[in-house]
């Protein structure tokens, strides 16, 4: 059978379909693989205070967050609301929150952040905020 030459639009669209996958696989979907790397940090700051009853766990947290080795580059607004590139996530003493509840006898620990994409080819940026949070029985 000879080729007719014409464009099969269910192949074409299967091809956008994939490079659009791909795409966000590259582009977007790191910062959603870093989100449950923040939320096993979390966790595990969580559990220490449990555990070592640590007074400065929230210093330590933070630290971790904001380690380049650990959570790369983000792009961060600055004062002037410029992006600039800072080790970590960025994140300050006021994305973090803990929330304890003596009726239930647990606490919430709740971290609150924003991360922003610059998009290839547009450099265009993208915004992403997330809250992470992990709650269990209030340290005695």
């Amino acid at each position: 059978m000879k080729p007719s030459g014409k464009v099969n639009p269910v192949g074409v669209l299967i091809f956008a379909v994939l490079g659009a996958a791909i795409y966000w696989a590259f582009m977007i979907g790191p910062i959603y693989l870093q989100r449950t790397d923040v939320q096993g940090e979390l966790q595990v700051a969580f559990n220490k205070f449990n555990i070592d009853k640590t007074p400065n766990i929230k210093t330590v947290l933070l630290m971790k967050l904001n380690d380049a080795e650990s959570f790369g580059i983000s792009l961060m607004p600055d004062e002037k609301g410029v992006l600039t590139r800072v080790p970590g996530l960025g994140v300050t003493d006021e994305n973090l929150e803990y929330l304890p509840n003596d009726k239930l006898k647990e606490l919430v620990v709740r971290l609150r952040y924003t991360r922003y994409i610059r998009l290839w080819p547009t450099n265009k940026i993208k915004t992403f905020n997330f809250v992470v949070e992990t709650k269990g029985a209030y340290p005695h």
